[in-house]
This record gives C-alpha cells, sequence and structure tokens, in this order.
C-alpha cells in the first residue's frame, strides 16, 4: 500500500463553505470515461458515496486505470487552483478497508492512497483551475464495498480547546480537546513555549491519524515561567494557536518529597524526642522553604528547611499512637509536597529494687517490714516463698532455709510492669533454756520444781548431780554439799540445740547445842509388812514397805538377809513419802532371815524397820516376828491344837511388831 501526500501551500485563496448533503447514498461511474459530476456545492464540504454497484479490478499501476478495486468514478473541475483534503472514512459496513486515487481526465495519476486514518484513505492535492479530475473511491481487496463519506477540506482547522498546563520536575504536562472544526482531519498538534524574558519556540510534535490530544515537555528549566500554547494542524496547516491560562506562566519546579521521622525510634512515655520532616528533591537535601508541621493535632507553622531538614524538639506524648503530619510549601524551583505518619510512644521502663531485710533472720524471728521503691514512683506489692511468707508488708519467718522476695509493680497506661527479687536465709531459731537457782540451801529445803525449761517449749533433759537429786519435777537436797543441774535440749528442725548449767553448795542443818532442836512436825516412819502367815510358801510372798517424813529425793530401799538381796527401791517424793513393793525371792535356805526396809529422815539420819523371819525345811515361814510353830504332830487332833496355837502366836507377834515399829520410828 503506497501513501501519496502532498503538503504544498494552496496557490489561491479559498472560501470555506459548507453545504448540506442530500440524504442517501451517491454512485459515481463504474468507469473514469462514465464519472459522474462530484455531488458537492465547495470543496469544504462532504458527500455519502458507494461502490456496492461497482467491480473493477485493480492494476496497482501508476500508468493503468483503476489502481485499486472495486472503484466508483466522480469528475470534478475547479474554477480556481486550489489545495484540497480528500478523506474516505468508511460508514456501512463500519471500518472496510476503502481507498482514493485522483486522475486527470486525460489518464494521469495525480495521487492514491489506501491507509491514512487506520482502514481509511486519505489523499492531498492540488487540483489547477479548469483542468478536468476523476475522483474514485475504491477497495484494497476485491471483496470490500461499502458507503463512505468524502470530506473535502481546503481550511485549516479551528484552534484546539481548553489548553491545560501542569508544571512538573523540569516539564510540563499539556493537554487540550480537540478543535471544533477538525478541517478534515488534525494531522498533528504543535505546542509553543516562551521562558519568561525569551521568545517562543516550538517545544514539541505530536502527530498520529489522530495524533494524541495531550503531551509531556520536557527538558524546561526549574523555576523559569513557560507560556505555552498548542496549534492544530492538516495537512492544509497549522490553526490559530491557543493558550494554557495561567497568571504569570507555568513555573516548572522539581518534585519534593517529605519524610517523617523522630530522634528515638519508639520514644517512651513521657520522654522528650524530635520530630523532623526532611524534605528532599531528587533525592537532594533542599534547602529553603518552610514547613508546616503537625503533631497530634498541634500545628507548628513555618518551621525553617536547614539542609533538608524542619525540625520541633522536645515533644512529649503519652503512650499510644501519635499522629504526624507536613506540609512544605516549596521553593521557587522546587514544588511543595505533604507527608503524613504516626509514631508509636510506647509505655515507659521502670526498674525496682528491694532493701535486704538483714542477715541475722531466723525462724520465728520478728516480722521484717519490707521496702522496696519503684523508679517510677509506683507503689509495690511483695510476696516470698520458701521459709517466708509476707503479710501486712512484712516479712514472716515461717521457715528454715531459703527464701525468695518478690517485689512486682503492676504498672499503668503510662509504665511497663517490673518486679525484682532477692534471695535471704532463715537460720533456725535459738532457744533458752532456764533452771532454778541453787543459792541459800540447806539440807531438808522445799523440792523446787524445774519447768518450763526451753523457752520455746522443746523437751529438755535435766539432770542432777552432786548432792541433789530430781524427783517428779523437782529439784530435792539429799546431803549436805555441791549441787549441779545440767539441762541439755536437742534442737529441732527449726531450733539449734542448747545447754545449761546451774550449781550451788547444800548447807548442812546447823545446830545449837544450848538450843533444844524442836521435832519435826512430820517425824521419819518406816514400815514393811510380809503378805502370808505361818506355815505358807516364802517364795513368791508378796512383800511391801512404807515411808512418810522421809528425805525427798532419797530412797526407800526393801531388802531380805541374811544375804542381802534388793527386792525394791522407790525414790521419796516432793511429800515425803514413798512406796516399794516386791516378792520374796527363790533360793532362801532354810533358817533365819531378815526382811529391812530402809529410808533416809530429813536429817539426813538412817531410818529403818525389820521384821525377823525363820524358814522350815520346806521352805515355808516357820517363824514372823518371834512367831514360831512347835513341831507339830501329823495326826488329826495335833493338827488342830497345832492351829489353836498359830493363832495365839500371830496375835502375840502382831503385838510384838508394833512395839518394833514405834521402838523404831522415835530413833
Amino acid at each position: 500500500m503506497i501513501t501519496a501526500v502532498l503538503l504544498l501551500a494552496p496557490t489561491a485563496a479559498v472560501t470555506a463553505s459548507t453545504t448540506a448533503l442530500a440524504a442517501g447514498e451517491a454512485a459515481g461511474g463504474t468507469t473514469a470515461g462514465a464519472a459522474v459530476p462530484l455531488p458537492v456545492a465547495s470543496l469544504d464540504s462532504s458527500v455519502d458515496v458507494t461502490n456496492a454497484g461497482s467491480s473493477s479490478t485493480g492494476s496497482r499501476n501508476a500508468g493503468v486505470q483503476p489502481y485499486w478495486n472495486n472503484t466508483t468514478w466522480f469528475s470534478y473541475t475547479p474554477a480556481e487552483t486550489v489545495r484540497v483534503y480528500i478523506r474516505a472514512t468508511s460508514l456501512s459496513p463500519g471500518g472496510w478497508d476503502n481507498t482514493l486515487e485522483v486522475w486527470t481526465a486525460a489518464g494521469t495519476l495525480v495521487a492514491q492512497n489506501d491507509d491514512s486514518y487506520s482502514l481509511d484513505a486519505a489523499v492531498t492535492v492540488t487540483l489547477t483551475a479548469g483542468v478536468d479530475y476523476r475522483i474514485a473511491l475504491g477497495a484494497f481487496q476485491p471483496m470490500y464495498k461499502g458507503t463512505a463519506r468524502l470530506t473535502f477540506a481546503t481550511r485549516v482547522p479551528s484552534p484546539p480547546r481548553d489548553v491545560q498546563a501542569t508544571p512538573g520536575d523540569a516539564s510540563v504536562a499539556v493537554s487540550w480537546t480537540e478543535p471544533e472544526d477538525l478541517a478534515g482531519g488534525v494531522t498533528s498538534y504543535e505546542i509553543l513555549c516562551t521562558p519568561e524574558g525569551g521568545t517562543e519556540s516550538l517545544c514539541m510534535s505530536v502527530s498520529g491519524t489522530p495524533p494524541m490530544t495531550s503531551a509531556v515537555v520536557s527538558g524546561l528549566d526549574n523555576g523559569v515561567s513557560y507560556g505555552i500554547r498548542v496549534t492544530a494542524s492538516n495537512v492544509i496547516g497549522p490553526s490559530d494557536p491557543a493558550a494554557a491560562p495561567s497568571s504569570g506562566g507555568t513555573v516548572p519546579r522539581a518534585v519534593s518529597a517529605v519524610a517523617l521521622g523522630t530522634s528515638v525510634a519508639s520514644p517512651a512515655s513521657g520522654e522528650p524526642f524530635d520530630v523532623t520532616a526532611s524534605v528532599t528533591a531528587g533525592g537532594s537535601p533542599v534547602d529553603g522553604g518552610t514547613v508546616d508541621l503537625t503533631v497530634a493535632g498541634t500545628v507548628h507553622a513555618g518551621l525553617p528547611v536547614v539542609d533538608g531538614v524542619a525540625t520541633v524538639t522536645g515533644v512529649q506524648r503519652p503512650a499510644g499512637t501519635t499522629a504526624l503530619a507536613a506540609t512544605f510549601s516549596g521553593t521557587e524551583s522546587v514544588a511543595g509536597s505533604s507527608a503524613s505518619s504516626s509514631v508509636e510512644v510506647v509505655k515507659a521502663g521502670q526498674t525496682v529494687t528491694i532493701d535486704s531485710p538483714g542477715t541475722d533472720l531466723t525462724y520465728g524471728g520478728t516480722p521484717v517490714q519490707l521496702v522496696g521503691r519503684s523508679s517510677a514512683d509506683l507503689p509495690l506489692t511483695f510476696a516470698a516463698s520458701g521459709a517466708c511468707t509476707v503479710s501486712d508488708g512484712y516479712l514472716q519467718l515461717t521457715g528454715v532455709g531459703g527464701c525468695e522476695i518478690v517485689a512486682t509493680q503492676a504498672g499503668d497506661s503510662e509504665t511497663e510492669p517490673a518486679s525484682a527479687s532477692i534471695q535471704v536465709t532463715v537460720g533456725k531459731r535459738a532457744q533458752h533454756l532456764t533452771l532454778p537457782g541453787l543459792t541459800g540451801l540447806t539440807v531438808g529445803f522445799a523440792p523446787i520444781p524445774v519447768a518450763d525449761v526451753s523457752d520455746v517449749g522443746l523437751p529438755v533433759t535435766v539432770t542432777a548431780t552432786g548432792a541433789c537429786r530430781l524427783v517428779d519435777g523437782a529439784v530435792v537436797g539429799t546431803r549436805a554439799g555441791e549441787c549441779e543441774l545440767v539441762a541439755t535440749a536437742e534442737g529441732d528442725e527449726v531450733t539449734l540445740p542448747a545447754t545449761a548449767t546451774v550449781s550451788g553448795t547444800i548447807a548442812a542443818v546447823p545446830t545449837a547445842p544450848t538450843v533444844p532442836t524442836p521435832a519435826p512436825s512430820v517425824p521419819a516412819t518406816v514400815q514393811a509388812e510380809i503378805g502370808r502367815g505361818l506355815g505358807a510358801v516364802a517364795q513368791g510372798t508378796p512383800v511391801s514397805a512404807t515411808g512418810t517424813g522421809l528425805l525427798p529425793g532419797s530412797e526407800l530401799v526393801l531388802e531380805v538377809h541374811s544375804t542381802p538381796q534388793v527386792i525394791g527401791t522407790a525414790t521419796v517424793g516432793a511429800d515425803g513419802t514413798a512406796t516399794v513393793t516386791g516378792l520374796l525371792p527363790a533360793g532362801l535356805e532354810a533358817g533365819d532371815h531378815r526382811l529391812i526396809a530402809v529410808g533416809t529422815a530429813l536429817d539426813g539420819s538412817r531410818a529403818e524397820f525389820v521384821i525377823p523371819f525363820t524358814l522350815a525345811a520346806d521352805g515355808t515361814f516357820a517363824r514372823i516376828a518371834d512367831q514360831s510353830l512347835p513341831a507339830l504332830a501329823v495326826t488329826g487332833s495335833e493338827v488342830g491344837s497345832a492351829v489353836g496355837l498359830s493363832v495365839l502366836w500371830l496375835v502375840a507377834g502382831a503385838g510384838m511388831v508394833l512395839v518394833a515399829r514405834r521402838r523404831l520410828a522415835r530413833r
């Protein structure tokens, strides 16, 4: 496909006019020789034509008609030489591939075209006055037929409309609307620029079929005011220019960017920090202009931009999100810009410390008030575990071993929580043993109770040595001399062991030769008894002894002689009494024996009671305290006589024992 466009200025002025077309389609001749006069009143009008009735084959030869297929022919003879633009626009079917060709009646090809505006054909030719021309509408391929509108134009377009110029970085974005009168079709737009104080020049040309109605003019100087005008051109020439509205011109300026930041990445509540607005253009800091910087709704207006930065110092904010915004005013050569952001203000940290409660902590000791502090001056809560607890802020020493004390501060809306802990050791408690004093004592002193020796109530072992003994939990003197008490407590899992010792001298009861010693109010008395009578078997016979008025803490001893054997002993109580029981042992030989009870009087003298008895060869009692059995006959009458005699002896013997008791009691 070949496009022939002659861009020659018209040789004669032509008055533009528009003639209304008749409805319907115009069909030309099927050959150049049968051409039909072009049905237009002037060459500034249009007419709808069709090639539907033509079937011809194009030669594609500039010397042979027709050049294209299916041509329909029209004739036209201009009255004066004129340059004319002819365009074929497919109507039905839409977009079919039409063609145009112009010849002289003499058979000279003036111009031909297949595609100008997409599949629509267009030619520009200069028609000479008085020359008969043939104008043909055809098709690129033999199968193409349809209706097309032939538009003729001998004028330039009207100016573009609504021209707008938007400055950019060393550039201006220009847009416009196509002219109201396209004059057959605009082939290009020209953008004209006039720098302030300079001359107008062509900045940019936009071509196309049709050309775009916007463009970006680059390569301009930032900070310079430009006047912008646009013209629309067709093949005839350019339109009058249309200017972009501007008060003071259009000034390209570098594009700026604002970045917000803080001097502390994550500022804490109440902590001062700076807010910065960094302004750059083309990656470089901008120097000059001002920034309105807004922090949490408070505007800090007119902050100067120095080395690309404007700053608000000493900002303090509560915890949470703080909104930031900045607007850069721009400079003569740098455009303004704005940005928004936010900074998350975190809760302030705090530290907790605990004062040591001391190093001498022991189980059960006096509760210690806990003292600690928060760097945020907030109240603390104490807790403890191990060998301790906390009650009302006091450390209670409830065990032995490690104790952990924890102080916690829960924080608040502006402060993070925090805690601290310390380890202490709780030792075993001491115990103190208290023994009674042993001063100013004489033999026979009243028993001194030994009770509640440990101040913590633990079991205590008390021993008495020397001239004293422990009887029924009390100290009693046994004789004149040194007395020593020793108390020992083993301790337990929470208590240390302890010992205590006290000693003193027990003096003898003083005597005065010239002053008779009064008799004791309770005389020392010792008694003994044999539980079976004459003729009974001695082995296993119950025996007993009692004593009153004896020295507390001394012993009442019950023995059998001739070969001494202790039957039993008893410690004299604090009331001076004692009882001892037992059984006569086996193995006592026939003959004389004694049952002896021995105690110690208050004055330290010996008190005893003796019951003599004799055993027969068969181990039975033959005599008890001067009672005796005669040789008995084995006859029944002798037995009866013996029984009667033994009764008499028992009565007599009882009287003898009583005498002995009284006699011994006076010793």
